[in-house]
């Protein structure tokens, strides 16, 4: 991943949708792989979040939502990922859902 801009604020901030989200991929992953699995994906799911904070030009443009932006980000070695679904703020962004790679991410989003 690219280094971002020491000087960029990068702030995080989930909307509703997205928190329900993250709250549900732990509670899945952690019956399917175990907690400690889920705490670690958590913590990519994160980190991918705080990166994209700092270098909001990583995302594609999702289809039908001219302000929404989405990057795929996957586990290692993983088959499928996440989502990340996010607006651009001045101080960082927005992120409206976290979405499995197989989801339609068009469908998912609130209209413009």
């Amino acid at each position: 991943m690219a280094e971002s801009s020491p000087d960029r604020v990068g702030i995080v901030e989930y909307g509703r949708l997205a928190a329900i989200d993250f709250a549900v991929n732990h509670d899945a992953t952690a019956h399917m792989w175990g907690v400690e699995q889920a705490e670690r994906y958590s913590d990519f799911l994160q980190q991918s979040a705080d990166f994209i904070a700092l270098n909001p030009n990583v995302g594609k443009k999702v289809v039908g939502h001219p302000t929404a932006e989405a990057l795929l980000v996957r586990w290692p070695k993983a088959r499928y990922g996440h989502y990340i679904v996010y607006r651009r703020m001045p101080s960082g962004i927005h992120i409206m859902r976290i979405l499995h790679s197989a989801m339609d991410i068009g469908s998912h989003l609130p209209e413009d």
